[in-house]
């Protein structure tokens, strides 16, 4: 399961459940009798004496067949504490007509099974993802997911999957070690309280004249920011659950032109985020850039997942430059 998977996952369940009750439940979700809680190795082998075999391609997957031939199912883990938190099946069809009746079929599964009932969905440009829930919403979260079809071996494919997760684990461990953006070290993540301490420990405090004036969801320090003194910095926050999701920073009274402050600012980042993790840098002018910073895998190389991205725009009358900080999970899930 990718991030860009999870992270549209996570902001369904904000959006479905809001902040509240993540972990209260003291059961856990059943598949094929076996509960999705624990050790991966143990639902793996527990899902090979049931009559499923190894696959040869991926580790913690098995195939056979589920409910339809030639299914694959990964038993999903968290990369760092290895916590399981559900399972992944997938298909590979050669037909529309094949996909959308496995997708009718599954869904029929799940509310025979769990009683699992509708709870939204998210759908552009082929890609689509519903979501399902277990009548006490704390329980169990189903989402079916067909992305665009693909060509393969000479034929269009199309895939689909189901996930049936365990809420309280997939919240517990999956969207704590969802990888975010950060500003000067410090993740863009958590209570704006927290981030305010953060800031502090490096230099940076409440600006105690502006902020007064910011708007709800803001609040505005004054600090350093890679050399230059005395600058305006935004923290942007959802005011609702009081989680960061942005920071702007405005660079004033330079001696420099904005183009040279600009060609700072990317000499920085780039060796902040390191060349690799800069997708690129697109300079639409000579008064504004962008750039998108990528994850990187457990093994060091860089996925494509995008963790956020960084704005720079220089304002040649007022003879500023700002630079915006977004990550790309909190804004989705927060704005």
């Amino acid at each position: 399961m990718t991030n860009k998977l999870k992270s549209l996952i996570c902001s369904l369940l904000i959006l479905t459940f809001g902040c509240n009750s993540i972990y209260s439940q003291n059961s856990h979700l059943v598949f094929k009798g076996i509960p999705l809680n624990g050790d991966p190795a143990v639902i793996y082998s527990k899902l090979v004496k049931k009559g499923f075999y190894q696959s040869t391609n991926k580790d913690y997957t098995v195939e056979g067949t589920f409910i339809i031939p030639q299914a694959e199912i990964e038993i999903l883990r968290t990369y760092g504490s290895n916590n399981n938190y559900g399972v992944e099946i997938s298909y590979t069809l050669p037909t529309k007509w094949g996909m959308e009746a496995t997708r009718d079929t599954l869904i029929d599964y799940i509310q025979k099974t769990y009683k699992a009932v509708w709870a939204g969905g998210y759908g552009k440009d082929g890609y689509e993802v519903l979501q399902y829930i277990t009548p006490d919403k704390n329980k169990g979260i189903f989402i079916l997911h067909h992305p665009s079809s693909y060509e393969g071996d000479g034929r269009t494919k199309f895939p689909i999957s189901l996930a049936i997760l365990d809420k309280s684990n997939f919240m517990k461990y999956v969207v704590s070690e969802i990888p975010h953006l950060d500003f000067l070290g410090i993740s863009i993540n958590g209570f704006i309280d927290s981030f305010q301490k953060k800031l502090a420990n490096k230099g940076i405090f409440i600006d105690s004249q502006n902020n007064r004036y910011a708007e709800k969801g803001v609040r505005i320090f004054k600090g350093s920011f890679y050399g230059y003194k005395d600058c305006e910095i935004k923290v942007l926050y959802n005011e609702k659950n009081n989680i960061v999701f942005r920071v702007d920073v405005i660079i004033k009274d330079f001696p420099e032109t904005n183009d040279n402050v600009m060609g700072t600012i990317v000499h920085q980042l780039t060796t902040h985020y390191k060349q690799a993790n800069l997708k690129s840098i697109k300079r639409w002018s000579s008064d504004h850039a962008s750039c998108e910073i990528m994850a990187s895998r457990e093994n060091g190389e860089i996925s494509e997942d995008i963790l956020g991205k960084v704005t720079i725009s220089g304002l040649n009358f007022t003879h500023h430059v700002i630079v915006s900080f977004w990550d790309d999970f909190n804004w989705t899930r927060n704005y």
